[in-house]
């Protein structure tokens, strides 16, 4: 342990030019690359630019400062939360992570290698730490956001049906003519996204959310990811909140308000 912070304290006083070009980390999986970036971006402290490598090509560029990543570029395009979603660090580091997902995905080998320091660095700019970086990298995350979501909502909601693919459907409703209208409505929207998606089974449909009103001070979120769908009744208080976490979790621009 006192080694390793010796050596961060070392790297760290070392001016750019003895670091310039240093392969600081060589991933040939996302678990190896996503460890190594959390590692250099909690270890940099001044603004510093670096470059993933594939072979020897450049196919992503990012700026580290204060301990936080700032800008990522892959292939040329600027990854940034999409408009309307609040620029959370969590938001961000959910969309970094998505995109560093699918570009170690088609990557053999991604090396990473300080570029210089950095200049003109925007303080505004979306930027997530290390440890956000790392917590929604997470395999699980990806897997259960349907039920990461679920989690969130439970404790304001009055009732809920949990279905997944083909699996028998999960409900907590103690009310028996709200497990009813839930159970109706999941049956439906079930039905509606298998006539929609029925000529295209190797499709994944994208995660969506609306909202129906069950009565004046309840309304029905229906959120679905993939053939995964969760029909929740919340008050109509509550809503909002729980759509800005659904943008949170997907990093999606909005939401549906049906009527």
């Amino acid at each position: 342990m006192a080694h390793r912070l010796r050596a961060v304290v070392e790297r760290l006083t070392l001016p750019d030019e003895m670091l310039l070009g240093e392969a600081s980390l060589s991933a040939s999986g996302f678990k190896d690359l996503i460890e190594g970036l959390a590692r250099e971006i909690d270890e940099t402290v001044l603004p510093r630019r670096y470059a993933l490598f594939s072979g020897e090509r450049k196919v992503a560029t990012m700026i580290a400062s204060n301990r936080r990543l700032l800008s990522l570029v892959i292939e040329g395009r600027k990854v940034e939360t999409e408009a309307g979603t609040e620029a959370t660090p969590e938001a961000v580091a959910n969309t970094y992570a998505r995109a560093l997902r699918a570009l170690s995905a088609r990557s053999e080998l991604l090396v990473l290698r300080l570029m210089g320091r950095a200049s003109n660095v925007s303080t505004g700019s979306d930027a997530c730490s290390a440890r956000h970086l790392t917590e929604f990298s997470e395999t699980p995350y990806f897997k259960n956001r349907l039920k990461a979501f679920l989690k969130t909502v439970h404790p304001v909601s009055q009732g809920w049906i949990f279905h997944a693919g083909d699996s028998e459907p999960v409900a907590h409703a103690p009310d028996p003519e709200l497990f009813k209208c839930l159970t109706a409505l999941e049956q439906k929207i079930r039905a509606e996204h298998a006539a929609r998606n029925g000529h295209r089974q190797l499709d994944r449909p994208s995660p969506n959310l609306a909202a129906f009103p069950i009565s004046t001070d309840v309304q029905a979120l229906v959120v679905s990811d993939g053939r995964d769908l969760i029909v929740a009744a919340l008050p109509v208080s509550s809503v909002t909140s729980a759509m800005a976490h659904w943008k949170t979790v997907y990093g999606r621009q909005k939401a549906s308000q049906a009527c």
